[in-house]
């Protein structure tokens, strides 16, 4: 029998589903309009996967995860809106795009249904541990507040003991969540900050001073490796290639300049400093200087093998390279 698939949709677009899905799956429809009838419907259908459009509430996505986490589930549609795919790359939600090709989206949901404990066999046990650990939550939740009021008595009167100790145990950076599902590499400018994704292509744009989202481009390859500088030179590669591009930010189709790496060699990470230089760790240990002219070539200044360890990763910061080790 095939594997069951519950399809969540909404009233406001009818996204259609692939054909490779329905000839592939058991596919079963149910609308979201309310908690209990799609919960029902779950609990009967017993579904290997859950699958909601993007138009449905994040409000159901939200409560259905949480009572059903044995349950993989993905969000299928466009996606023109960055807003809405911000709130379910919040959720850590896989991500199909319509746009993707049937091969892909069906490879992304056998991988999931591989590795999930929703299978026939597995359904009915696995869905009374999540009950058991629902409820569990809750007491603990009330165990909490119950704690948090004693804790908030005591702060009252040794209020200003607790300031001293917060203020010098204070940290002295920002810790920041990122909610992608694969990020593959982070560009920190003066005034902005770019994310790349690099499971679903997109590539995020944040303001440097609030972190809130500004942008968001769809590029025509998925990039392993990315750097920027503030002159908006953007050189990626990606993964398994030996090929480096040179584009003007964010006009990623038009290609100003390429490299290539020596033989079989694979680029690992990339740095772009704001005077054109051009530092990048391939998987063979080594570290390739070039500059970037102004007639957009690229020469090949130095190179070094690194044998102490391992390096992933590179930056330069005021003509110092730092090297990540794995």
């Amino acid at each position: 029998m095939n594997k069951k698939l519950l399809f969540v949709y909404s009233k406001k677009e009818q996204i259609e589903l692939p054909q490779k899905l329905l000839s592939e799956y058991q596919i079963k429809s149910v609308l979201a309009t309310s908690f209990r009838e799609i919960y029902k419907t779950i609990v009967e259908y017993k579904p290997q996967l859950l699958l909601f459009d993007e138009n449905v509430k994040i409000k159901y996505v939200r409560y259905l995860s949480e009572r059903f986490k044995f349950i993989p589930i993905c969000i299928i549609g466009y996606f023109e809106k960055p807003q809405i795919l911000e709130k379910f790359l919040q959720l850590n939600l896989t991500i199909l795009n319509v746009n993707q090709s049937e091969t892909e989206i069906s490879s992304t949901i056998e991988n999931l249904l591989w590795f999930s404990l929703s299978k026939e066999e597995l359904w009915d046990e696995e869905y009374k541990l999540c009950r058991a650990d629902l409820l569990k939550s809750k007491f603990l939740f009330f165990i909490k507040i119950f704690g948090l009021s004693v804790l908030a008595i005591i702060s009252f009167f040794f209020l200003p003991k607790l300031y001293n100790i917060l203020a010098i145990t204070k940290p002295i950076y920002n810790e920041i969540d990122l909610k992608y599902i694969s990020p593959s590499d982070i560009v920190v400018l003066k005034d902005k900050i770019v994310v790349t994704d690099w499971t679903i292509r997109n590539i995020f744009e944040y303001n440097l001073d609030d972190e809130q989202l500004v942008k968001m481009y769809i590029a025509d390859e998925q990039f392993n490796a990315v750097s920027m500088n503030n002159n908006n030179y953007f050189v990626s590669s990606s993964m398994f290639s030996n090929s480096i591009r040179i584009s003007q930010y964010p006009e990623f189709s038009v290609t100003i300049s390429t490299l290539t790496l020596f033989r079989e060699k694979t680029v690992m990470a990339l740095h772009l400093t704001d005077d054109n230089n051009l530092y990048v760790l391939d998987n063979k240990n080594t570290l390739f200087h070039y500059e970037i002219k102004d007639n957009k070539n690229i020469v090949f200044i130095s190179s070094y093998i690194i044998t102490e360890f391992f390096p992933i990763d590179v930056y330069v910061y005021n003509n110092d390279i730092f090297l990540l080790d794995s």
